[in-house]
C-alpha cells in the first residue's frame, strides 16, 4: 500500500488548496456586505462538496491502517458511499426548502 499512497496524499493536498482558494474567493467577493444571487452561492456549495468529498476519500484509508496493516477497502468505498448520501441529502434538503424560506420572507 505504500507505493500508493504518494497519489493519495497528492489528491488531499490539492484539494485542501482548492478548499483554501474557495474560502478566500469567499473572503474577496463578499467584501462589500452585498448578498449573493442563488446561482453563484450554489456553484459555491458544489465546489466545497468536492474538494471535501476528495479530502475524505482519499484520507479514509488511513483509519484503517491505525488498527491493522490491511485496508479493507469495501469499508473505505462503504463509508464514503455514506458520506456521499448524507452530504446529498443536505444538498436536495437545503435545494428545496431555501426557495420556500425566499418566497415566504419577501411576502
Amino acid at each position: 500500500m505504500t507505493e500508493n499512497q504518494d497519489v493519495l496524499f497528492s489528491i488531499a493536498q490539492i484539494s485542501v488548496a482548492f478548499a483554501g482558494f474557495l474560502g478566500i474567493i469567499t473572503a474577496v467577493d463578499r467584501g462589500d456586505g452585498s448578498d449573493w444571487n442563488q446561482g453563484n452561492l450554489s456553484r459555491l456549495r458544489s465546489m466545497i462538496f468536492s474538494s471535501l468529498s476528495a479530502i475524505v476519500a482519499s484520507l479514509l484509508h488511513f483509519a484503517f491502517l491505525l488498527n491493522s496493516d490491511n485496508i479493507n477497502w469495501v469499508w473505505c468505498v462503504g463509508l464514503l458511499g455514506v458520506y456521499l448520501f448524507i452530504q446529498t441529502c443536505i444538498a436536495f434538503i437545503r435545494l428545496v426548502t431555501e426557495p420556500i424560506l425566499k418566497s415566504n420572507s419577501t411576502n
